[in-house]
């Protein structure tokens, strides 16, 4: 439900991510600077870092998010349960494209 991040020289926590409603499956470091999580709740959240709040919620898959992949510098690429990829536009916080066609989860 939530993300840490850590300072690695003084390992410390110095910020927690929270707002999914389930379990986070995988994260994804932007080139913007932020981090995207996928969660167990079935939505890919993007994280402002500094001052620890959501900047988007990304919603649209039917099960859980489990993979995530950067494209470039203003596109993600989520992977669902629900056998689905979704490419997402950065800034608009908008779905661009769903692929479909796997027989299982991705």
């Amino acid at each position: 439900r939530s993300l840490r991040i850590w300072d690695l020289a003084k390992g410390a926590c110095t910020t927690t991510l929270e707002g999914h409603r389930d379990i986070v499956l995988c994260v994804a470091a932007l080139a913007n600077g932020q981090i995207a999580s996928g969660s167990n709740d079935k939505t890919v959240r993007l994280w402002e870092i500094a001052s620890g709040s959501c900047a988007a919620t990304l919603e649209g898959h039917r099960l859980a998010v489990c993979g995530l992949a950067t494209l470039g510098t203003d596109r993600l690429a989520s992977a669902s349960k629900d056998k689905a990829i979704k490419i997402w536009h950065l800034e608009t916080a908008t779905c661009l494209s769903t692929l479909v066609g796997h027989e299982s989860y991705v």
